[in-house]
């Protein structure tokens, strides 16, 4: 009954469920989910035998390391009894220092040196030092013969002192505790190996040090030699606890387990321990005739890890990935290319709603779900004709109108031109009537643009220029255009002969209106965010504060003069190429000028 209803339950939900959703639960139930489980069954029988072989050869990695670092340590100890076998370092030590005269002691330093150099030239030997009694004055040199004075106020040295053993391994923590003036290379990197240097067969009245500075990091560099797996750590330490040296393999360091006292007592021991969490394989060894011993923690999990890096596992689950990948990507793919097409066309309907005609991609498919989105397309495009036809025929008329008003551009300067040219004809100045009738083609050609309602703005400053030299020679010495449009707004868009008529109004009813009548026009751009600005500044007479209003309004005054209507003619034509918002703004000052601003969209 139990199973009855289980399944009637899990019928209803399927039918209840997407067409996509039930193909990829068909899949997963046929296909990915024994799949897994078999995956799962070998990768386990592979990772155990993997991690038996990986921890074998984290054995045979240990060894080799603490056998480096034993014959190392072995080859300081030979080094110092090297030294103490020498006859003269018997000599200084049995002699008191009265016995020994200035000569004497440069001698015996010369021959203890000789030794000394020989030992420091040892591969793992930074430098040798000995601690002596201050009263050998003249064999002390601060780098390798010190005042044994300078260890007393050292920690290390007076439980050294104390102690009944004869050689100690310093950690750098200890050697931080010396003064740096003894210390020859960075104390944070220095290990090191004292001997107390004293003739037990004659009992002097002092005893001196010597002691072998080595690398810390050279230890740590044999130390990470010996992991050979992520997530392990290599240390050394002492029997107390006390961490000597540290490296970790794709680890923090977090990993590193304290030792207990109990380890001093093993010689060589791999055994389990579950720190905290972190099940791991610790492996100790203690160093002969040291309380120093090196320590390996690997984490249980990264010896599997390990195994199914590499080898068969690795493989057959790769395999495995890619056959599931394959299949789940097919079985995705026709579930997408079904359900992709419904959705398709519900949400081009559901587009067609707010307005926009969407057509859908062509439909190679020659199913039902095919035949749907061609029909579909097919009404979309209809629908588009009938939409394009209306729209072209306001694209027209908005020409038309366009056009309409270019040409009510008050041409009255030509015959002005003309009259001009003909006045030069009686004077028979032929080269003013050449630059004249060149000016004046040159503006003409460059108005008519081909039949194009639109400039760039470079093209309309030309426009401008040739206006200008025309003027020039009708007003000779009074007119002086500057120009500072920067070249980055000189490719953006604007109706032709814009500036024209506010060039032709700033001369006229501006400059021409003072009692002077000269002045300067000035024509200025800046590039903002969302648009540019093109400024076109007179000092002439200026305007009152109702004609500024009356010409920055959209109202038609019937008293206004001709040169008025020319402006709202081109506040209509920006108003028909850009939008609505877009217009002249007037700013003047009477007896200062008038300032005419164009902000437009950056087309």
């Amino acid at each position: 009954m139990f199973l009855l209803n289980g399944f009637q339950y899990v019928r209803s939900k399927f039918r209840n469920m997407g067409l996509y959703t039930k193909l990829l639960c068909v899949f997963m139930s046929s296909v990915f989910i024994p799949l897994v489980l078999a995956t799962y069954l070998y990768v386990d029988h592979t990772v155990r035998f993997s991690s038996d072989v990986a921890k074998a050869s984290l054995e045979t990695a240990y060894e080799q390391a603490y056998s480096v670092l034993s014959t190392q340590m072995s080859d300081m100890k030979r080094s110092v009894s090297l030294l103490l076998n020498d006859s003269r370092i018997l000599e200084y030590i049995r002699l008191p220092a009265s016995a020994l005269d200035i000569q004497t002691q440069l001698s015996l330093k010369s021959s203890i040196s000789s030794s000394i150099y020989y030992i420091e030239s040892a591969q793992n030997i930074q430098r040798l030092t000995l601690y002596i009694s201050s009263n050998y004055q003249y064999m002390l040199d601060n780098y390798n013969y010190f005042d044994l004075q300078t260890l007393s106020n050292v920690q290390w040295y007076n439980d050294f002192i104390q102690s009944p053993v004869r050689s100690l391994w310093l950690s750098s923590e200890d050697n931080l505790q010396s003064p740096l003036s003894i210390i020859g290379s960075d104390p944070e990197d220095t290990l090191s190996y004292a001997v107390k240097a004293v003739d037990y067969n004659y009992y002097g009245d002092y005893e001196s040090i010597i002691k072998l500075d080595f690398s810390k990091s050279n230890v740590e560099t044999i130390l990470r030699d010996s992991l050979v797996v992520g997530g392990s750590t290599s240390c050394i330490v002492t029997t107390d606890g006390t961490v000597i040296a540290s490296v970790s393999k794709g680890s923090d360091g977090s990993d590193v387990v304290t030792p207990e006292k109990g380890y001093s007592s093993l010689k060589t021991m791999w055994f389990k321990k579950s720190d905290g969490q972190t099940p791991c394989y610790i492996g100790v060894r203690l160093f002969d005739k040291s309380n120093w011993l090196m320590m390996t923690i690997v984490p249980i999990k990264s010896l599997g890890a390990t195994s199914l890096s590499s080898g068969n596992a690795y493989r057959f689950v790769f395999m495995v990935f890619i056959i599931g990948i394959i299949m789940f990507t097919s079985t995705v793919f026709l579930s997408n290319n079904i359900t992709h097409r419904i959705r398709t066309v519900v949400n081009g309907m559901q587009r067609m709603k707010t307005g926009e005609l969407h057509v859908i991609r062509a439909d190679r498919s020659h199913d039902e779900i095919g035949v749907l989105i061609n029909e579909y397309n097919d009404m979309i495009e209809k629908m588009k004709e009938l939409i394009e036809a209306k729209y072209i025929s306001g694209i027209n008329l908005k020409a038309a109108e366009l056009k309409a008003l270019q040409a009510q551009i008050n041409p009255h300067f030509l015959y002005n031109t003309l009259e001009l040219i003909s006045s030069y004809s009686y004077l028979q100045n032929y080269q003013t009537i050449d630059k004249l009738i060149g000016s004046l083609s040159s503006f003409y050609k460059l108005s008519l643009n081909r039949g194009e309602d639109i400039y760039q703005i470079w093209q309309e400053m030309q426009l401008v220029e040739a206006y200008f030299s025309i003027q020039n020679i009708r007003y000779p010495g009074l007119l002086t255009l500057q120009v500072d449009v920067p070249p980055s707004i000189l490719q953006y868009s604007i109706p032709k002969i814009t500036f024209q008529p506010l060039i032709e109004n700033s001369i006229m009813h501006g400059i021409m209106c003072k009692k002077e009548k000269s002045g300067t026009i000035t024509i200025t751009g800046t590039v903002r965010e969302a648009f540019y600005t093109i400024t076109i500044r007179d000092d002439g007479a200026g305007m009152d504060a109702g004609t500024v209003e009356r010409l920055n309004s959209d109202a038609v005054d019937e008293s206004w003069s001709a040169s008025h209507y020319g402006i709202q003619n081109i506040n209509y034509r920006l108003q028909l190429y850009f939008g609505p918002q877009y217009r002249l703004q007037f700013s003047s000052v009477p007896g200062e000028g008038t300032t005419v601003t164009l902000n437009l969209p950056l087309l």
